[in-house]
């Protein structure tokens, strides 16, 4: 673990200092829904290099973030998983797919189809809006709802 002095003051860039790199972000997503193994995670996170991922395993280990359990077997067999204090960055990393979700949803090019309602030949508009809060979980709703014209013209 890093020692107190070596830290920066700033709380945000601590957290940034620990877990800051692109694939130490998602290594720690992928390691919060269970242990893996290595080959399981390289083959997961698409363009990491095999000295990278193993760099990153041993700074975030180094750190306290992950353990590395071995089971000294022949060929070798060894897991990753979060630590208890590694678990803590759960909730970041909740927070980041709520913003993740939200900006492609407002921000980013779509295909026309989100949020949109559709009528039924009985005049019914059908409404389905899906939610992504957080990265494990999606939320769908679909309504339908009664349309009525009325001619107010007086």
């Amino acid at each position: 673990m890093k020692q107190k002095k070596d830290l920066p003051e700033c709380p945000v860039a601590t957290t940034v200092n620990l877990i800051g790199s692109k694939w130490k972000l998602l290594i720690i997503r992928n390691l919060a829904s269970r242990p893996w193994r290595f080959n399981e995670l390289r083959k997961s996170l698409d363009g990491i290099s095999q000295k990278v991922l193993t760099s990153s395993l041993r700074e975030l280990e180094k750190d306290g973030l992950i353990y590395r359990k071995d089971f000294y077997t022949n060929p070798p067999k060894v897991e990753y998983g979060l630590t208890e204090l590694g678990s803590e960055l759960e909730i970041l990393l909740d927070q980041m797919a709520k913003f993740g979700n939200f900006y492609k949803q407002k921000y980013s090019q779509s295909d026309g189809v989100r949020n949109s309602p559709s009528f039924s030949s009985s005049g019914r508009m059908n409404v389905t809006i899906s939610e992504t809060s957080g990265w494990r979980e999606k939320k769908t709703l679909t309504a339908e709802v009664a349309i009525s014209h009325s001619d107010e013209r007086g």
